[in-house]
């Protein structure tokens, strides 16, 4: 007996030495891309699951992996141990819990000072949830209420910002026997106890279906720890974690292939082509991912990027933006102009949540995203819909739709910090960050600069569009 447990450990130290070589390779790869491109924002996991599940241990270890093969890593722990909510099993308690894990995260991924590539929350949003299904199940809270909360708790400007949820479940006497395995009684407690063991799983069963059908996340994994070697379980959650972070990295960025329709109007058109974006049958195609720096040498298909035109309702200025040297190529047609726009692609993560919520939704997704990380403000698109800017000129521009929004607001309600790696700081007498007379950037020789300046400030002459004569 003694030498079957002595294999079976050995057995464990050799997957244990195999885990850690190839996961090593793996990071490894990762970071030689993170060189390549600009970090954007962090990698943001949330691990959630039945007590005792395993959960603590998976986090610590995905944690000393990362900071020890370079990553920087924040873990959100949970509170509630520190919650003043004494019933636990009141709404309120998750209410609390819950509004207290969102203002950390918020709080770390709006932060000047931000600089990690991963942020690990042990219980956020979809942990919420499904206590909130027990305590619906247990008659313990109202169906309004709980409807109230999911409303809340799924709000797009939330859940987007989850990249991952780990889903741990474990047998309740498993759980039961791991909680006890270290202390010294073996009485129940108000979480503790087979009974509601058995009703929480129930809960995380019911929670977890109805996110999937509604695919407002942009990966879930289910893992039963129950019968399963922690250096196993280990392994699966940091392929994991490793393979979405390379995807964040690498830029997967949206394109779509031309519909019949268009491909007739822009033979017609061969230099310029201007709509609005319900004249081109809503732009219903079908949005596909790709990785940027294949798509930017494919001229089959073409990247939509949201744009907006923020104009002061007062003066009628523009506001204007200069790109950073760093961040356009060489051959842009944006490269040392001053834009009278502000947008970017439409990458993988603008399809969480709103997936199923069409072409226009999540062009709205991810113009709020470009806004907020570019110029640091939010805005509203409520009930608007874009114009459909596309150039056939034979450079870059062929590549490209803007998918254009025009808003306006008043000069003294904005605060604009300008993002250094995207966007060129409004130092001296420089126009970018700043609203300008739209004459003063007119002759820039931006493409869709013109077509915007013409359209919506009446400045320039020449041909705009097939639609030049419309009101």
């Amino acid at each position: 007996r003694m030498r079957n447990i002595g294999n079976y450990m050995n057995n464990n130290m050799d997957n244990k030495r195999k885990y850690i070589e190839e996961l090593k390779e793996k990071a490894a790869q990762v970071k030689e891309i993170t060189g390549e491109y600009r970090k954007r924002r962090p990698l943001v996991i949330e691990f959630s699951g039945a007590p005792k599940s395993g959960k603590t241990s998976s986090i610590n270890s995905l944690m000393q992996f990362l900071k020890r093969n370079d990553f920087k890593v924040k873990v959100l722990q949970e509170s509630a141990s520190i919650c003043p909510v004494k019933d636990k099993h009141s709404p309120m308690f998750n209410v609390w819990t819950a509004c207290d894990s969102i203002r950390s995260l918020i709080g770390e991924l709006e932060s000047d000072r931000m600089q990690h590539d991963v942020i690990i929350i042990d219980r956020g949003i979809f942990d919420a949830m499904c206590w909130f299904q027990w305590l619906l199940n247990q008659k313990k809270m109202d169906h309004k209420m709980k409807e109230i909360m999911d409303q809340f708790l799924s709000m797009r400007e939330l859940i987007s910002y989850i990249d991952i949820v780990f889903i741990y479940k474990a047998r309740p006497d498993v759980s039961i026997e791991r909680e006890y395995a270290s202390l010294l009684t073996d009485v129940s407690g108000s979480i503790m106890n087979e009974t509601v063991l058995k009703e929480y799983l129930k809960a995380i069963e019911d929670t977890e279906k109805y996110l999937r059908d509604k695919n407002w996340f942009r990966e879930m994994h289910t893992i039963d720890t129950s019968d399963k070697d922690q250096n196993d379980i280990g392994k699966e959650v940091t392929e994991t974690a490793l393979r979405i972070l390379k995807e964040l990295f690498e830029e997967q960025i949206g394109y779509i292939s031309l519909s019949d329709q268009m491909i007739e109007q822009f033979r017609e058109n061969p230099w310029m082509a201007y709509s609005r974006y319900e004249e081109l049958g809503g732009m219903e195609q079908k949005l596909m991912f790709g990785q940027r720096s294949v798509l930017e040498e494919d001229d089959r298909y073409v990247q939509p990027i949201p744009i907006v035109v923020i104009r002061e309702e007062t003066t009628g200025y523009v506001l204007a933006v200069r790109k950073a040297p760093k961040a356009t190529r060489e051959d842009s047609r944006e490269k040392d102009k001053t834009l009278p726009y502000v947008g970017g692609h439409i990458r993988r993560e603008d399809t969480n949540c709103c997936e199923d919520d069409g072409f226009l939704e999540i062009c709205k997704a991810a113009l709020k995203r470009e806004v907020r990380e570019e110029l640091g403000i939010s805005i509203t698109l409520d009930g608007l819909l874009p114009d459909i800017i596309y150039v056939r000129d034979a450079s870059r521009s062929d590549l490209h739709m803007a998918v254009c929004f025009v808003i306006e607001v008043k000069e003294e309600t904005l605060k604009v910090r300008m993002e250094s790696g995207e966007l060129k700081m409004n130092r001296g007498k420089g126009k970018s960050g700043r609203f300008v007379d739209p004459y003063s950037i007119y002759n820039e020789g931006n493409s869709w600069a013109e077509v915007i300046l013409k359209k919506y400030f009446r400045v320039g002459t020449g041909q705009l569009s097939m639609f030049d004569n419309e009101e």
